[in-house]
């Protein structure tokens, strides 16, 4: 399934605005394509207390953010309704609690990225939903809007994190089906999350690969069926139709920096007022730790839980908020 014509061209233009904002090409190529391994996610991270916090410092890790400063909350967030809807068969599970915020004090500008208890309970849940804040408070810090303005900016957020790598984990979270077993019932539920539909995904993830060089087979083990037929698809369309843009993009080199103009940036959106405080806070350019030793400390929060870990095979979904919930 090819995206329409509008959709394609405004990945392509924020992949560009990403590289120019974030170091260049040269700095993205350092990067990696994140995936459900335990290369990435050591088995051991998902055991004992503190599951949220080693999770996000390794998320941090890949992204290069192990540097900025962040506080990592944990609340409650389970439904009431949930227990109603998991005895009922052929149903769609509500959609009300957000898996997670992104937020920064106005009085002490510290960052906050916060995440619902009910992540733990799934492997794919916890890192998509903290990977999304991640990239909310890594766009935060932007000196120029991005393409379609600010008010775009929960879209870009998504596309956000396949420019950082995280793709495959998102693909997993736009669509998910589980079985469902009550007392006297048996059926399927479905949920769905995320700003960018399943198209959209697997379109950034085969710009993502192809501007990496890499092959699709480098991902297609890791992608569920449907996913992988679509994938396919769009790989194959754009090594044809966007090769000469893709190929411009291993171009672009870091954009000089600029101060925000903060009154227009913040009139436009509550981004602004983000970027000004993430400053504040002490937020650097990313850090240039991509590759290299992970250097991240323990965090103050987190809490323990037993996590179904990459290797059992669960999907994720994510919400958000900033002061946002995703």
């Amino acid at each position: 399934m090819e995206l329409d014509a509008e959709s394609a061209e405004w990945q392509l233009a924020s992949f560009e605005w990403l590289l120019r904002n974030g170091g260049g090409y040269e700095k993205f190529r350092k990067g990696r394509v994140v995936l459900p391994s335990h290369e990435f996610f050591p088995e051991d991270l998902f055991k004992g207390e503190d599951i949220g916090v080693r999770v996000f410092e390794k998320i941090k890790y890949h992204m290069g953010m192990s540097k900025w400063p962040c506080r990592l909350e944990v609340y409650e967030d389970r439904d009431p309704l949930a227990a109603v809807f998991e005895d009922i068969p052929h149903s769609r599970a509500p959609q009300n609690s957000p898996k997670g915020f992104f937020e920064i004090d106005k009085e002490t500008k510290e960052v906050i990225i916060s995440y619902g208890k009910s992540n733990l309970e799934d492997a794919y849940d916890l890192i998509t939903t903290l990977t999304h804040e991640l990239c909310h408070y890594l766009l935060s810090t932007k000196r120029t809007a991005p393409p379609g303005g600010w008010d775009v900016h929960e879209y870009l957020t998504d596309l956000t994190c396949v420019f950082k790598g995280f793709g495959v984990f998102l693909s997993h979270a736009v669509f998910k089906f589980e079985t469902t077993k009550g007392n006297f019932t048996h059926g399927w539920r479905s949920k769905s999350a995320g700003y960018l539909n399943k198209a959209e995904i697997c379109n950034a993830m085969t710009l993502h690969l192809l501007l990496h060089e890499l092959p699709l087979s480098h991902i297609e083990p890791h992608l569920e069926k449907v996913a992988r037929t679509m994938v396919r698809e769009c790989y194959e369309s754009n090594k044809v139709k966007h090769a000469a843009r893709i190929a411009s993009m291993r171009e672009i080199v870091a954009a000089a920096p600029e101060r925000p103009n903060a009154e227009k940036i913040a009139a436009e959106t509550a981004v602004g007022e983000r970027a000004l405080a993430a400053d504040a806070a002490g937020a650097e350019s990313e850090a240039d730790d991509m590759n290299g030793a992970d250097d991240s400390g323990d965090a103050d929060t987190g809490a323990g839980a037993s996590t179904n870990t990459l290797a059992d095979g669960g999907n994720g979904q994510t919400t958000d908020k900033d002061g946002h919930g995703h």
